[in-house]
């Protein structure tokens, strides 16, 4: 029976130790980043990260984004959009509370959509009749209601190049 308690009293201690390392770590470490992609993809520049220290009003960032009709037919495109909403994410977490994103689906004959094309965000045809479109665009609010806008996030390694640069420049 005393051996029993012990192994509990063990199996527990573990666990309880187990989960504090795990919060511990998840307050002191929610900003640490390591980015192992050969190109950098996801590590921002000494530019944009100042940049983004400068960032004396909050921002908001609405990335328009709707590829549910088209994610079987244009993979390519939906990994260029996990790309972008993940680069954002970065930004945002490299402002320190100067940024906020929201992610928007523009389906159709939403609020969401009236709003994308109120602001210019475009509605790309994937179709000859223009029966399906999608949507990969943003834009950037400040607190006077200020707007910059990227109609559409072109895909393709020459765009891609330029996507931390046409980022900062909004911000």
């Amino acid at each position: 029976m005393k051996k029993k308690r012990t192994a509990l009293a063990g199996v527990l201690a573990v666990a309880v130790i187990f989960l504090a390392v795990n919060l511990i770590s998840g307050m002191t470490l929610r900003h640490a980043r390591i980015d192992m992609t050969a190109e950098g993809l996801y590590s921002l520049s000494d530019g944009a990260k100042e940049i983004l220290a400068g960032v004396d009003e909050p921002i908001r960032l609405d990335l328009y984004e709707y590829l549910d009709e088209v994610d079987e037919d244009f993979p390519s495109l939906v990994a260029h959009a996990q790309r972008i909403r993940e680069f954002l994410e970065e930004l945002v977490l490299a402002a320190d509370g100067g940024l906020e994103l929201r992610v928007r689906k523009p389906e159709p004959y939403s609020e969401a959509e009236d709003d994308a094309r109120a602001a210019g965000v475009a509605a790309v045809p994937v179709d000859q009749a223009g029966d399906r479109v999608f949507y990969l665009g943003l834009t950037a609010t400040n607190s006077v209601d200020e707007q910059e806008v990227v109609p559409f996030f072109r895909p393709g390694p020459d765009h891609e190049a330029f996507l931390e640069y046409d980022l900062a420049k909004r911000v």
